[in-house]
């Protein structure tokens, strides 16, 4: 199997397929056919968005703030996320975003087994 680069700029921005998180849009880099051990998602939550938490039974998910305020929900815990900040939520563990602030929040995740 080849390499592959992504430019994102390119990619389209597609709602998330959950309905429930309002506001949140994804941008799939990386899918199961090009990666079989992993996924990769951009993800842009909008002011007032929020990613509820839930949880993956068998993926854990791995994210990192690229930009924006977001208020991050791990088990029972809350935390107040900026860029910089990565949260890694193991399977079976409860996990969210909210967007704090008055711009969009966005996000690298990485799945792993893929979803």
């Amino acid at each position: 199997m080849d390499g592959k680069t992504i430019d994102s700029a390119k990619v389209e921005w597609l709602p998330h397929p959950n309905p429930k998180h309002v506001g949140v849009f994804m941008q799939t880099l990386v899918d199961p056919q090009t990666n079989p051990l992993a996924t990769v998602h951009r993800v842009r939550i909008a002011p007032g968005g929020e990613i509820i938490p839930h949880i993956h039974d068998k993926s854990a998910e791995t994210f990192l703030i690229n930009s924006g305020r977001a208020l991050c929900t791990m088990g029972d815990s809350t935390t107040e996320f900026c860029a910089g900040n990565l949260g890694y939520a193991p399977a079976g563990i409860r996990h969210g975003l909210k967007n704090l602030g008055a711009e969009d929040v966005y996000l690298t995740t990485v799945f792993t087994p893929p979803l």
